[in-house]
């Protein structure tokens, strides 16, 4: 090989290289906005609530679709919009049209007839909105919630606008789907959206077992996405406690244990994760702000405070005393909700385990069907394989039950925050929009802060102390 075509080659490999760092960055950058601006999207008083379809099943409607029924059903109760639209035809497994099957889950939910409306002809998001669009035409409607999963908002609100509609968001944030191939698909939708091509998405909901597409690049990034989140999901998990462990335990929280075992497990999820942030070129929040023409020195004392905890916790690394404080957090919130009444049933977590597990499933069984991926797919469970002994998984019984016992604990703390978020909404109906999603996350901090204060908290292990954010 000549010089000058060493040269070439080289100069091809270091393009190749940025290149592929380009597209990494736009892609974990994508994800993590389309994540941040579904959990912090805050529905606005309207003229109707608008429900995007989701799959029907041969029993009813499916999990996805009844999440976001019950969310309408909560904004309509709470008074966001007197009329609702549901919007949904026909699929290729939907015996009933989406539509009519969430407007029927409504009417016997006890909400009368006469202010909810149906479209049953579309078949994707953009033709739910246009169906949606004409019947808020034909009363002089102008304004409307959007309800959808929350990974979904972004394109579905900035859909709403092209049509010219004034529009604001709910997010499902808890969910029975598995999230990760899912707003995987939204990124690639949204950057194709973005550079004005006009895509026609497949929908990929639960019960539409359909990729977008064959590229093999997007496959692959499906089952990393996939796979990656389990191991996360796992590494949190904390088993029940017996009295050795309370003896040996690091502290004490209202006389539960925080054991060195569960802090280790912790520290470890927390290293994973943040090695999966620099892996998938995430940006910084300062990065981001910067992007989005924020300036610190500009931004009201709600909004700098609500980014400066984004800050801090998107720059933690998995050192001991942060672990530490993620489950102390994590126990007060627990004791609180059970206290609430929020408390899983270990039949109701595993029942949410079998849908997600389904879901990933299938998922992961289109995958297989293309002979590179399945090489992939192997590799990387060989990985999650040596993860788990790592762990201290010693069949697949204990992994699910492992998780079960995580579900149990994380349910009822998403429950006691989403209620906490629309008591304080209720309260405060004149604080909408960007100020109100920076209020009500400080607010949330300041009501786990106090929990954390009345607590009884006793450290054994003289390296850890507890943190007031």
């Amino acid at each position: 090989m000549g010089r000058n075509s060493r040269i070439v080659m080289k100069k091809n490999i270091s393009i190749a290289i940025i290149f592929a760092a380009l597209i990494t960055l736009i892609l974990g950058s994508t994800y993590w906005y389309i994540e941040w601006f579904g959990w912090n999207t805050a529905p606005k008083r309207a003229d109707v609530i608008i429900v995007l379809g989701a799959a029907v099943w041969a029993n009813g409607p499916s999990p996805a679709l009844m999440e976001r029924i019950t969310l309408a059903e909560t904004l309509y109760q709470q008074g966001y919009a007197a009329t609702l639209i549901t919007t949904g035809g026909i699929g290729r497994s939907n015996p009933t049209p989406e539509g009519s099957a969430a407007r029927q889950v409504l009417i016997s939910h006890g909400i009368p007839a006469n202010v909810i409306y149906e479209e049953v002809t579309s078949s994707n998001t953009r033709e739910n909105l246009v169906g949606a669009l004409n019947i808020m035409r034909k009363h002089g409607w102008k304004s409307a919630v959007i309800v959808i999963h929350d990974f979904h908002l972004l394109r579905a609100m900035t859909e709403a606008r092209r049509l010219g509609i004034e529009v604001s968001g709910a997010g499902v944030h808890e969910t029975a789907m598995f999230r990760p191939p899912l707003v995987l698909r939204e990124v690639i939708a949204n950057l194709v959206k973005a550079i004005g091509y006009n895509l026609q998405m497949y929908h990929m909901e639960e019960g539409d077992n359909v990729l977008a597409g064959n590229n093999r690049i997007l496959l692959k990034a499906l089952i990393v996405m996939t796979l990656l989140p389990i191991l996360a999901f796992t590494a949190c998990a904390r088993s029940s406690q017996s009295p050795k462990e309370i003896e040996e335990a690091v502290a004490l929280v209202n006389g539960q244990p925080i054991n060195k075992e569960a802090l280790e497990k912790e520290m470890l999820r927390m290293q994973l994760m943040a090695e999966m942030r620099v892996q998938s070129g995430t940006v910084s929040i300062d990065e981001f702000l910067k992007q989005s023409g924020r300036d610190w020195s500009k931004m009201s004392p709600e909004e700098k405070r609500y980014y400066l905890r984004a800050k801090r916790q998107s720059e933690m690394t998995g050192d001991k005393n942060e672990a530490f404080n993620r489950l102390v957090r994590e126990e007060v919130l627990y004791q609180e909700a059970v206290k609430e009444g929020y408390e899983v049933s270990i039949d109701e977590a595993r029942r949410r385990y079998q849908e997600i597990e389904t879901l990933s499933q299938e998922s992961l069984k289109e995958a297989l069907k293309d002979a590179k991926a399945k090489e992939e797919i192997e590799r990387l469970q060989e990985v999650e394989k040596k993860f788990m002994e790592l762990m201290g998984f010693t069949s697949p019984e204990a992994l699910t039950e492992y998780r079960v016992q995580r579900l149990m604990r994380t349910m009822p703390i998403s429950r006691l925050r989403e209620k906490f978020k629309a008591d304080w909404g209720n309260k405060h109906p004149e604080i909408r929009g960007d100020e109100f999603r920076y209020m009500v996350e400080n607010r949330w901090e300041d009501y786990t802060n106090e929990l954390l204060r009345q607590a009884n908290i006793r450290i054994k292990d003289k390296d850890l102390e507890v943190i007031y954010e």
